[in-house]
């Protein structure tokens, strides 16, 4: 009887403390973990319930007024609706909890979507159970969903270019016009996988003029919204000893539709922070792997960059 008394007792103080948290914390920028917030949910309303139901029945069994019987019919009774309770209680906490994934050491990302389309928000984890939202740029935000909901794809054996020629898409258009930069954008939607091979082939290009010597490794990955990424692997820096992981991520057609453009990007070990190294146009008729110099989006690049992508 004393054990139960004293299991009781813990779980309502927990329960009690779990709530005037969260009313603490819904006049803060802060809230519960997902898993905690689960957790607290499930001692305050099942487990804390479940041991109150217990302590009673424990005293009602233990009383020599009430007839047998009636103790026996009020028992079959409770228990009954406490796994009917209990049952729906569950389901309606398992419904209302949010999808949470930890991205990297120091950010997570939150899906408060109810039910249809996602609504991911970022947070920065704050003392093992708490949270707070994290303030980061839309563009780093894409940059961490590239990196981590990738989907590794079966790297090509070919080599993307002989003899000077670009490989062929099966369904090639002959005619010689250009085509207008909207409508080649809206043809490379709608051919998926020729889009898919030839982004690979103008990475696998930069791979080879540049990025081979150096020793990376290559593997192909491509995010949930068909995103192309390689990632290179990692290197020591000569210079301040730092150890940086590199990745080459495809960005866009040039504006002038004969090329293709590439990003090398490298972050430090521990860091979230993603520094350009270069930027790389591949014409599309040669194979032609041209380095724009440019460390930052504002920079030009230069004149041969500027001259092969007409940017």
């Amino acid at each position: 009887m004393k054990a139960v008394k004293r299991a009781t007792f813990i779980t309502v103080c927990i329960a009690v403390g779990y709530l005037a948290a969260e009313a603490v914390l819904s006049f803060t920028d802060y809230s519960f973990r997902t898993w905690a917030k689960m957790l607290g949910q499930m001692i305050t309303a099942i487990i804390t319930p479940i041991m109150l139901l217990v302590l009673a029945l424990t005293f009602l069994y233990r009383s020599e007024r009430v007839h047998q019987v009636m103790k026996t019919l009020c028992i079959t009774a409770a228990v009954f609706v406490c796994g009917l309770y209990c049952f729906f209680a569950m389901f309606f906490i398992v419904l209302g909890t949010q999808e949470e994934r930890m991205l990297t050491r120091n950010l997570l990302v939150t899906n408060e979507a109810f039910l249809g389309e996602n609504d991911l928000v970022y947070y920065r984890p704050v003392a093992f159970f708490f949270k707070r939202p994290a303030e980061i740029t839309a563009e780093e935000a894409d940059r961490y969903i590239n990196k981590k909901d990738g989907t590794k794809r079966k790297e090509h054996a070919q080599r993307p270019f002989e003899n000077g020629k670009k490989e062929e898409h099966k369904e090639e258009d002959k005619t010689e016009e250009k085509i207008p930069e909207i409508e080649q954008e809206t043809e490379r939607e709608m051919e998926q996988e020729p889009e898919a091979d030839y982004r690979e082939t103008a990475a696998r290009a930069v791979y080879d003029a540049v990025l081979l010597e150096e020793g990376f490794s290559y593997e192909v990955y491509y995010n949930a919204k068909g995103n192309l990424y390689i990632e290179l692997g990692t290197k020591t820096s000569e210079e301040d000893g730092r150890t940086y992981s590199y990745s080459l991520v495809y960005d866009r057609p040039s504006k002038n539709g004969a090329c293709e453009l590439l990003v090398l990007y490298r972050t430090a070990e521990g860091s979230e922070n993603e520094a350009i190294v270069d930027m790389y146009a591949v014409e599309t008729a040669s194979g032609k792997v041209v380095a724009s110099g440019r460390k930052a989006w504002s920079d030009v690049g230069t004149k041969e960059y500027r001259e092969i992508t007409g940017e």
